[in-house]
């Protein structure tokens, strides 16, 4: 990468450099968290279905588990 001084850029390509470097950091997070999901379900210690009564309570669902119906 060649070297490059920021005191000669405009307001408007320095906004541009920074939001391409704010989407690459973005995408690699997403990325890097798609990997981890993928690898955690691979290895079998991704669960779903392992939640606690009370956790439950906070998204209304009590006691009671809906299950969506697969279509």
């Amino acid at each position: 990468m060649e070297d490059m001084s920021v005191a000669g850029l405009d307001n408007s390509k320095l906004e541009a450099i920074a939001h391409e470097i704010y989407a690459e950091l973005v995408e690699d997070a997403c990325l890097g968290l798609c990997f981890e999901v993928h690898r955690a379900v691979k290895c079998g210690y991704f669960f779903l279905d392992d939640t606690d009564p009370d956790s439950m309570k906070d998204f209304g669902e009590g006691e009671r588990h809906r299950r969506l119906p697969l279509r």
